[in-house]
């Protein structure tokens, strides 16, 4: 308390060097005034603790006030605790989901890729025909067989 009035005083000081000593004066008034009236009424306080032996009660008050806050932060922390098992659920079944998810998508994948393989396949298969026939003088163009059939429907 001697330290901050000091500092007031000091602040005093400097306001009534920058000619505003009303208000520096009456904040220090101020805040004295609400320390000494602290300090009377923790000292009645006390004195009347110790001479009607009311140390009992207090303690009474006092373990009923902090049990009463301990099952108000017990309640609290219960809430928090089944806030944090619903994430904890909602985690997993995001988790599950995903991994579904993932794996639908692989087999998909190698879905696409056994068919990719086979229209290769296929495709090697019949490009290999195709050159086998023009090698071997079998193949006829669309065109020329277009018009083979036609000469043969008008015969």
């Amino acid at each position: 308390m001697q330290q901050q009035a000091h500092r007031i005083m000091g602040n005093f000081i400097v306001r009534m060097n920058a000619k505003q000593i009303g208000r520096g004066f009456y904040k220090w008034y101020d805040v004295v005034n609400q320390e000494n009236q602290k300090r009377r009424f923790l000292r009645k306080a006390l004195l009347y603790w110790q001479r009607r032996s009311s140390g009992a009660a207090f303690r009474r008050w006092a373990e009923a006030s902090f049990k009463h806050r301990e099952q108000e932060l017990t309640t609290e922390l219960d809430g928090h605790e089944e806030r944090r098992r619903e994430l904890q659920k909602q985690r997993e079944a995001e988790e599950r989901a995903h991994a579904q998810e993932a794996a639908d998508l692989n087999q998909e994948v190698a879905e696409q890729g056994a068919l990719k393989e086979q229209l290769n396949a296929n495709f090697e298969k019949a490009f290999s025909t195709l050159a086998r026939r023009v090698a071997e003088n079998h193949y006829i163009d669309k065109r020329r067989n277009i018009l083979l059939v036609w000469r043969d429907y008008i015969r």
